[in-house]
Protein backbone atom coordinates (compact mmCIF):
# COMPACT_ATOMS: atom_id res chain seq x y z
CA UNK A 1 0.00 0.00 0.00
CA UNK A 2 2.86 2.05 0.47
CA UNK A 3 4.37 2.07 -2.45
CA UNK A 4 0.95 2.50 -4.12
CA UNK A 5 0.23 5.65 -2.11
CA UNK A 6 4.15 6.95 -3.09
CA UNK A 7 4.08 6.33 -6.45
CA UNK A 8 0.59 7.62 -6.83
CA UNK A 9 0.43 10.58 -8.82
CA UNK A 10 -2.94 12.11 -8.24
CA UNK A 11 -5.42 11.47 -5.50
CA UNK A 12 -6.59 8.72 -3.28
CA UNK A 13 -9.86 7.26 -2.77
CA UNK A 14 -10.60 4.35 -0.10
CA UNK A 15 -14.47 3.15 0.17
CA UNK A 16 -15.98 0.16 2.37
CA UNK A 17 -18.96 -2.31 1.51
CA UNK A 18 -19.15 -4.36 5.02
CA UNK A 19 -15.90 -6.08 5.08
CA UNK A 20 -14.57 -5.22 1.56
CA UNK A 21 -12.30 -1.75 1.40
CA UNK A 22 -11.34 -0.73 -1.99
CA UNK A 23 -8.36 1.80 -2.93
CA UNK A 24 -8.79 4.28 -6.24
CA UNK A 25 -5.25 5.60 -7.46
CA UNK A 26 -6.32 8.43 -9.96
CA UNK A 27 -3.73 10.65 -12.34
CA UNK A 28 -3.31 14.08 -10.94
CA UNK A 29 0.54 15.54 -9.30
CA UNK A 30 3.17 13.65 -7.50
CA UNK A 31 2.96 13.39 -3.52
CA UNK A 32 5.59 15.90 -1.60
CA UNK A 33 8.66 14.85 -0.04
CA UNK A 34 7.26 14.26 3.35
CA UNK A 35 3.74 12.29 2.24
CA UNK A 36 3.12 11.12 5.59
CA UNK A 37 3.97 11.31 8.97
CA UNK A 38 2.05 10.63 12.34
CA UNK A 39 2.49 9.27 16.19
CA UNK A 40 2.08 6.44 18.03
CA UNK A 41 0.73 5.98 21.11
CA UNK A 42 -1.40 8.84 21.04
CA UNK A 43 0.50 9.52 24.80
CA UNK A 44 2.20 8.16 26.50
CA UNK A 45 5.90 7.56 28.34
CA UNK A 46 7.51 7.36 25.05
CA UNK A 47 6.03 8.11 21.86
CA UNK A 48 7.19 7.18 18.46
CA UNK A 49 6.93 10.02 15.64
CA UNK A 50 7.43 8.27 12.09
CA UNK A 51 7.44 10.48 8.91
CA UNK A 52 8.14 8.79 4.89
CA UNK A 53 10.57 10.62 2.64
CA UNK A 54 10.22 10.44 -1.00
CA UNK A 55 13.03 12.13 -3.38
CA UNK A 56 15.38 11.46 -5.88
CA UNK A 57 17.91 11.65 -2.97
CA UNK A 58 17.65 11.53 0.64
CA UNK A 59 17.26 14.12 3.01
CA UNK A 60 20.39 15.99 4.01
CA UNK A 61 18.60 16.53 7.58
CA UNK A 62 15.97 14.62 9.35
CA UNK A 63 14.30 15.93 12.73
CA UNK A 64 10.92 16.23 14.70
CA UNK A 65 10.06 19.49 16.01
CA UNK A 66 8.27 19.26 19.02
CA UNK A 67 7.53 22.04 20.98
CA UNK A 68 10.35 24.04 19.04
CA UNK A 69 13.05 21.34 20.23
CA UNK A 70 14.64 19.18 17.41
CA UNK A 71 14.83 15.30 18.15
CA UNK A 72 16.98 14.12 15.24
CA UNK A 73 15.25 11.06 13.05
CA UNK A 74 16.96 7.99 12.19
CA UNK A 75 16.39 5.90 8.76
CA UNK A 76 14.39 2.89 9.90
CA UNK A 77 12.82 1.16 6.77
CA UNK A 78 13.57 1.38 3.06
CA UNK A 79 16.15 3.54 1.33
CA UNK A 80 17.23 7.21 2.30
CA UNK A 81 16.05 8.39 -0.76
CA UNK A 82 12.42 6.59 -0.32
CA UNK A 83 12.05 5.16 3.85
CA UNK A 84 10.59 5.77 7.06
CA UNK A 85 12.39 8.05 9.64
CA UNK A 86 11.73 7.39 13.23
CA UNK A 87 12.64 9.20 16.44
CA UNK A 88 11.37 8.88 19.99
CA UNK A 89 10.28 11.21 22.33
CA UNK A 90 10.02 10.94 26.11
CA UNK A 91 7.99 12.64 29.06
CA UNK A 92 5.41 13.47 27.21
CA UNK A 93 2.79 11.84 29.67
CA UNK A 94 -0.08 14.68 30.10
CA UNK A 95 -0.84 17.43 28.35
CA UNK A 96 -0.89 18.88 24.46
CA UNK A 97 2.25 19.06 22.81
CA UNK A 98 2.66 20.59 18.80
CA UNK A 99 4.98 18.62 16.26
CA UNK A 100 5.77 18.67 13.50
CA UNK A 101 8.61 17.33 11.27
CA UNK A 102 11.30 19.10 9.46
CA UNK A 103 13.80 17.87 7.24
CA UNK A 104 16.33 19.21 4.91
CA UNK A 105 16.57 17.88 1.24
CA UNK A 106 20.08 17.68 -1.09
CA UNK A 107 20.19 21.36 -1.96
CA UNK A 108 19.48 22.88 2.14
CA UNK A 109 15.88 23.59 0.87
CA UNK A 110 13.64 22.82 4.28
CA UNK A 111 10.74 20.79 3.74
CA UNK A 112 8.30 20.50 7.02
CA UNK A 113 5.15 17.76 7.15
CA UNK A 114 2.17 19.01 7.78
CA UNK A 115 3.43 22.25 5.38
CA UNK A 116 1.20 24.24 7.89
CA UNK A 117 0.44 24.18 11.08
CA UNK A 118 1.25 21.02 13.75
CA UNK A 119 -0.06 17.95 15.05
CA UNK A 120 -0.59 16.99 18.46
CA UNK A 121 0.48 14.54 20.97
CA UNK A 122 -2.20 14.37 23.68
CA UNK A 123 -5.11 13.27 24.80
CA UNK A 124 -8.86 13.37 22.39
CA UNK A 125 -10.28 16.31 23.90
CA UNK A 126 -8.71 19.67 24.51
CA UNK A 127 -5.75 18.63 22.31
CA UNK A 128 -7.16 18.51 18.14
CA UNK A 129 -4.66 16.27 15.83
CA UNK A 130 -4.04 19.33 13.94
CA UNK A 131 -3.95 22.95 14.49
CA UNK A 132 -2.68 26.42 12.61
CA UNK A 133 -0.23 26.98 15.15
CA UNK A 134 3.39 25.74 14.88
CA UNK A 135 6.30 25.66 17.01
CA UNK A 136 8.94 27.83 16.15
CA UNK A 137 11.94 26.23 13.51
CA UNK A 138 14.42 24.48 14.90
CA UNK A 139 16.29 23.17 12.29
CA UNK A 140 19.08 25.67 10.50
CA UNK A 141 20.39 26.12 6.85
CA UNK A 142 23.58 24.45 7.82
CA UNK A 143 21.95 21.35 9.79
CA UNK A 144 22.79 17.79 8.73
CA UNK A 145 21.58 15.92 11.63
CA UNK A 146 20.53 12.10 12.18
CA UNK A 147 19.93 9.91 15.27
CA UNK A 148 21.82 6.91 13.66
CA UNK A 149 25.15 9.54 14.03
CA UNK A 150 25.43 8.91 9.92
CA UNK A 151 25.81 12.38 8.08
CA UNK A 152 24.73 9.91 5.41
CA UNK A 153 20.91 8.71 6.36
CA UNK A 154 22.00 5.16 6.19
CA UNK A 155 21.18 2.42 8.52
CA UNK A 156 24.27 0.72 8.42
CA UNK A 157 23.99 0.83 12.14
CA UNK A 158 21.89 -2.05 12.43
CA UNK A 159 24.56 -4.01 10.90
CA UNK A 160 26.68 -3.37 14.24
CA UNK A 161 23.01 -4.60 16.61
CA UNK A 162 21.05 -7.33 14.53
CA UNK A 163 23.02 -10.10 13.26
Amino acid sequence: HRWLILKNTGSVGVGKNGVYYTGDFSLGSPPGKIPSGSHSPRQATTVELWANWYDAVGPSAAAVNVEGSCLPMSLERGSAANGAWMAEATGLVSGCHRYYFEFQDSVGTVVTYPTTGSLAIGPTTGCPDWDASRPAPCLGASDAIFADDFETGSTIRWSNTIP
